[in-house]
């Protein structure tokens, strides 16, 4: 799309020369994804890529913006279809304009002085603490998780011997579940804080009860954080709600909440608990405004709602005058983009090439020779259920309907051509392992597709209740073969496998 948008003179030039460098850079490295050859490796017409293209290009005035998400990330090369996303959006020119009305003004964060401007690049990766395997590092996605499992099992200095999970659930959503359980078990000391007895906290040495939705108070804060992490997301307006706990916890339980669980086990390590709310984006390495910080160990009695009002103490509306609209609240905010300051030299760059050397190399794939392997003839994709949120819910029957397992979703003709009928059992081998699961047709598929919700299934050695527990998918994906080389995300869509009847 870059390159059609480049060679059919629908970027917005004026945008590009004030705003822009590494413009060259990015048309060469394009140049060779034409129409052609995108419909022949995304096996689509060529009509509907250009139709689609140009859509986006010539919509409306300046409106729209390009994300991606988990499902495309998942295929392989995450961290450059992202910035490939960030270079289509700036070289249409979809950032705001001076004397334009802020789209996601701050509510309940401090208020901040929008100008139409870029913040300079910054480092995304390459520094901080360096990961013994696969040369990863610290990024402003965090810590390579994907990695963690080889860094529990990798002895000598830094090998990691205890892990605290808070509602995660390794044992059911990481790639190679195997290497995971290895992992787990080879850890000095497993917690996890959840609220219903995970895989991973049947494994665990301590599983901590905290308190529900219900039991908390809860504010919109982390919703306005969401627009600096993905483009075009976020609140749409100056809206903001505080809602008060409305249960109280059983008496006599001991239940707690995460983050009071974290205080008590900082002071009993003599150790200081920092809030540190960063207010904008690239892991906190520029800001809007001053950080809110917290020593949270001066506070030894600190309720949530008085946490909630310290966060709030710099927030653009008073945190008070939230609370006293129960069902929230659009404030009048007349916030306005400001002009460029002038002596602002920071552009944009869509040229990077690091990123841009690793386009040329997804050029030299060779994706016909993949698309004909009869060993592995199918490609497994990464699909969302309305019903589920990775693992959670997966085992309560008035969410799961009585299907209490993830399908292995294909197109009816070609379970056809398989010989088999929608809800057979059947085995799926990828180069990696292998699964069992249940059959389950889909005419919306194409026929070289599997499709499956991940986050299922029981222990390896629980593969017999399939039907019951569901298919653990992860199993399937190795962590040290195709991996993103920045983020260390593994494949996880896009996965070659084969499917035949269980014996």
């Amino acid at each position: 799309m870059i390159n059609f948008v480049i060679r059919e003179g629908l970027c917005d030039t004026a945008f590009i020369e004030e705003n822009v460098s590494g413009f060259d850079d990015l048309a060469a490295a394009v140049a060779g994804f034409t129409p052609a050859y995108v419909a022949d490796r995304a096996d689509i017409p060529e009509n509907q890529f250009i139709d689609a293209a140009r859509l986006f290009a010539t919509y409306g005035e300046r409106r729209g913006m390009v994300n991606a998400g988990t499902g495309a990330n998942f295929a392989m090369h995450g961290s450059l279809l992202e910035y490939l996303c960030l270079a289509l959006t700036t070289i249409c020119g979809r950032w705001q304009r001076a004397g334009e009305k802020v789209l996601r003004p701050n509510t309940l964060m401090p208020a901040f002085t929008a100008k139409a401007q870029p913040h300079p690049p910054y480092e995304g990766w390459g520094y901080g603490e360096k990961l013994r395997v696969r040369d990863l590092t610290d990024t402003v996605a965090g810590m390579p998780t994907a990695a963690l499992a080889d860094e529990i099992l990798l002895e000598g200095d830094g090998q990691v011997k205890a892990l605290i999970c808070i509602g995660g659930n390794p044992m059911a959503a990481w790639p190679d579940q195997r290497k995971t359980l290895r992992a787990l078990e080879s850890l000095d000391l497993l917690v996890t804080l959840d609220t219903e007895m995970s895989l991973t906290s049947r494994l665990a040495d301590y599983v901590i009860a905290p308190m529900m939705q219900m039991e908390t108070p809860a504010m919109t804060m982390g919703s306005e954080l969401i627009k600096y992490y993905t483009s075009g997301t976020g609140i749409p307006a100056a809206y903001a709600q505080y809602v008060p706990r409305l249960l109280d916890p059983p008496a006599g339980s001991d239940l707690i909440e995460e983050w009071q669980f974290f205080l008590g086990l900082t002071k009993r390590m003599n150790l200081d608990l920092w809030f540190v709310n960063f207010f904008g984006g690239g892991g906190g390495r520029f800001m809007e405004s001053p950080p809110v910080v917290l020593n949270m160990n001066r506070d030894t009695d600190l309720s949530t709602e008085e946490l909630f009002a310290q966060m709030c103490s710099t927030s653009r509306i008073p945190f008070d005058e939230v609370r006293g609209h129960p069902h929230g609240k659009i404030f009048d905010v007349d916030a306005v983009v400001e002009q460029r300051d002038p002596d602002c030299t920071a552009r944009l760059d869509v040229g990077n090439a690091y990123l841009l050397a690793e386009l040329s190399e997804v050029m030299l794939e060779d994706f016909a020779a993949a698309r004909s392997d009869s060993a592995f003839p199918f490609r497994l994709i990464p699909r969302r259920s309305q019903n589920f949120m990775n693992s959670s819910g997966t085992s309560l029957a008035a969410l799961h309907r009585g299907k209490p397992y993830n399908p292995a979703y294909m197109h009816p003709d070609a379970i056809d051509a398989l010989g088999l009928q929608s809800g057979d059992s059947v085995r799926i081998d990828s180069p990696h392992d292998g699964v069992p699961a249940v059959l389950e047709a889909d005419d919306t598929l194409r026929p070289d597709v599997v499709a499956m919700h991940h986050a299922f299934g029981g222990l390896p050695e629980e593969d017999a209740e399939f039907r019951s527990r569901g298919t653990n998918v992860g199993r399937l994906v190795p962590t040290d073969v195709d991996y993103d080389r920045i983020t260390g995300l593994p494949r996880q869509g896009n996965i070659p496998v084969v499917v035949t009847a269980l014996a």
